[in-house]
C-alpha cells in the first residue's frame, strides 16, 4: 500500500504552491469587487417550467397541467425549485483544481441550499448574479489529503431588482501525494475505485413491486383542499409516504440531459492538457467525468449513480403533496453522500434528522443509484412568521431505499396562506 504525504493547513509544498496561490489570489481579488456580476438573464416559458416540473413530479396536476393551474388561481404552472437559483461554476470565484493535482484526486458535490422569495411563472424574467462565494482549506492537521471547500453563490432578482431567490452550492476538491515511489494510478483507475465498494443494485422482486404499488395507493395529495398555516401542528409526521422508483438508467439520463457540449472536438482531443482532465473507458475512449453518472461510468459490473440533486428534486413531492395547491416551497436544502471513501463521513444529514425524535443518531451512509427505490418521508419541525410576514412551515425530509438505507436528507420550507391575512 502506498505511503502518502502528510499535510498541514496553510503550509504548501513547492509542487502545489503555484496552483494554491493562484486560487487564493483569485479569491482575494473577488472579495474586493463591489457587487455581483450578471451571468444569466432568462425569461421563463411555460414549456420549460412544465418540463422541469415533470422531472420532479409527474403526478401533481398543479405543476404539469397549465389549465388545472389556471383553474386554481395561478397564471400557469408554478416552477418547482431547481429551475433557476442553481449556482454553478460561473458563480464561483475559484476555478476547480485540475484533476492531475498531486498523484490522486478526489472531488464531490456537498449539496445545495435554494431559497425563493416568491413563486415564479412563465413570462417572469429572472436575472441571476454571482454573490459572495467562499473558499477555504479544510485539510486536517497531519492528514494525507489536502482538502479545499468551494462555495458558489447567487442572487436572483426580477427586472425591477426585487429579490426572487438565492442559492448556495458546495463542493470539495482534494488530492494526495505518493511519497514512497509506488505506482501512480491513472485517471480512469482512481475514478473507477469507488465501483469496487459501491453496493450492488437492489433486485426489485414481485413482492417489492407489490409493496411499492401499495405505497402508491396510499399516497396522500391534498390538491385544492386549502391548508392554512394556523392548522399545521408544531411538529409531527407528514401523512402519506411518497415512492419513486425503482429508478432506472433512463431516469437518470432524463433528469440530467447532457448538452451537446459534452461531445469533444478534434481540437480538444488533440490537446494533451485538455485530455489530462478526462478519463478513458474500457474501450480507450475519452469521456467527460460527467459520464461517472451515466451507465455506471462504463465499468463492467457497476451501475449508474444519481446526480447531486436527483433525489432532492423528487423528494419535493413529500411537501407539495402536503401543502396542496395554495402553498409554495420556499426552501430546498440537501446534502450528498460522496462517492470516494476518502471524503465520506458518517454525519451527512445527521443535523437535520436529529430534529425528528425517532431519527436522532441516524444519517445518510450511502449514495443512491440505478435500481434504488426512493421512499420519501417528512416531518414538521417548526413554524414561524418571517421578516416579510410570510407564514412558513419547516420540514425535515428524507428518502430511504427498500432495504432501509437513507440515501437523501433535505430540509425544506413552505409558505402557506393564513386565515389572518385573508
Amino acid at each position: 500500500m502506498a505511503k502518502y504525504q502528510s499535510f498541514k493547513p496553510g503550509e504548501y509544498f513547492p509542487w502545489e504552491q503555484p496552483m494554491v496561490q493562484e486560487r487564493l489570489d483569485a479569491f482575494e481579488e473577488y472579495k474586493k469587487k463591489p457587487g455581483g456580476e450578471l451571468f444569466e438573464e432568462k425569461v421563463l416559458t411555460e414549456e420549460e417550467i412544465v418540463r422541469h416540473n415533470k422531472m420532479c413530479n409527474l403526478y401533481d396536476p398543479l405543476y404539469i397541467d397549465t389549465e388545472y393551474a389556471r383553474a386554481h388561481g395561478h397564471p400557469g404552472c408554478p416552477a418547482l425549485p431547481g429551475l433557476f437559483c442553481m449556482p454553478g461554476h460561473p458563480c464561483s470565484p475559484i476555478p476547480n483544481f485540475p484533476h492531475n493535482m498531486g498523484d490522486r484526486f478526489f472531488y464531490t458535490a456537498i449539496g445545495g441550499d435554494l431559497r425563493y422569495s416568491r413563486p415564479i411563472y412563465a413570462g417572469d424574467k429572472v436575472l441571476t448574479y454571482a454573490a459572495q462565494g467562499k473558499f477555504w482549506e479544510a485539510t486536517e492537521e497531519g492528514g494525507n489529503i489536502r482538502k479545499w471547500r468551494i462555495r458558489s453563490s447567487c442572487q436572483c432578482t426580477d427586472e425591477a431588482g426585487n429579490p426572487v431567490g438565492s442559492g448556495d452550492y458546495d463542493m470539495i476538491d482534494s488530492y494526495t501525494k505518493i511519497v514512497d515511489g509506488s505506482p501512480i494510478p491513472s485517471q480512469s483507475e482512481q475514478l473507477a475505485e469507488w465501483t469496487s465498494y459501491y453496493p450492488k443494485a437492489h433486485y426489485t422482486t414481485d413482492e417489492d413491486y407489490a409493496y411499492i404499488r401499495k405505497l402508491w395507493s396510499e399516497e396522500v395529495m391534498r390538491g385544492d383542499e386549502k391548508l392554512y398555516w394556523e392548522d399545521v401542528p408544531e411538529s409531527g409526521d407528514i401523512p402519506g409516504i411518497c415512492s419513486d422508483g425503482p429508478l432506472t438508467y433512463m431516469h437518470i439520463v432524463c433528469m440530467h440531459p447532457a448538452p451537446i457540449e459534452f461531445l469533444f472536438t478534434r481540437e480538444e482531443l488533440s490537446d494533451p492538457n485538455y485530455t489530462a482532465d478526462l478519463f478513458r473507458d474500457q474501450y480507450g475512449q475519452y469521456l467527460d467525468q460527467t459520464a461517472l453518472h451515466y451507465g455506471g461510468r462504463n465499468i463492467p459490473g457497476s451501475r449508474a449513480v444519481f446526480y447531486n440533486h436527483t433525489l432532492a428534486y423528487m423528494l419535493q413531492r413529500v411537501v407539495t403533496n402536503y401543502i396542496g395547491d395554495y402553498g409554495r416551497i420556499s426552501r430546498l436544502q440537501w446534502e450528498l453522500f460522496p462517492f470516494s471513501r476518502e471524503l465520506q463521513t458518517n454525519d451527512v444529514g445527521a443535523a437535520t434528522l436529529a430534529k425528528v425524535p425517532y431519527m436522532k443518531g441516524k444519517s445518510s451512509l450511502r449514495h443512491g443509484g440505478e435500481g434504488d427505490t426512493c421512499i420519501g418521508h417528512g416531518y414538521i419541525t417548526g413554524k414561524r412568521i418571517d421578516d416579510n410576514g410570510d407564514h412558513v412551515v419547516e420540514f425535515a425530509v428524507w428518502g430511504e431505499t427498500l432495504d432501509g438505507d437513507i440515501i437523501q436528507v433535505c430540509e425544506m420550507e413552505a409558505v402557506l396562506p393564513s386565515r389572518e391575512a385573508e
